[in-house]
């Protein structure tokens, strides 16, 4: 039986097209000393291979802007931490040549 934590690195990694055995993706996360932690999940991501980074950022646009476009965030609310998935809004058609032709007039 999957617990949400297996849920949540499955549907990332699913997302961001990684490739992963579920078994041991299961057993590595669980066996973890740390679990359920974003250490062991990092080192889980090590262990297949997958490039990645835990940092503690400021919560303003610049900063999104430079993330990927889909990323792990540890969401902090009073004594609550929350793991979520982000996936930054794709750019509308419209949004994109309307910056087109303000770059083309100046």
């Amino acid at each position: 039986m999957k617990n949400k934590l297996d849920q949540l690195i499955e549907l990332f990694l699913l997302k961001n097209n990684s490739s992963f055995n579920s078994e041991e993706l299961k057993v590595q996360l669980l066996s973890h000393p740390y679990y359920p932690s974003l250490n062991c999940i990092t080192d889980l991501f090590t262990h297949f291979n997958i490039d990645n980074l835990a940092l503690e950022v400021t919560p303003d646009s610049e900063t999104f802007s430079q993330l990927p476009n889909i990323f792990l965030a540890e969401l902090k609310e009073g004594t609550v931490n929350s793991l979520v998935i982000v996936s930054k809004p794709k750019e509308r058609k419209k949004e994109r040549k309307k910056e087109r032709k303000k770059e083309r007039k100046c």
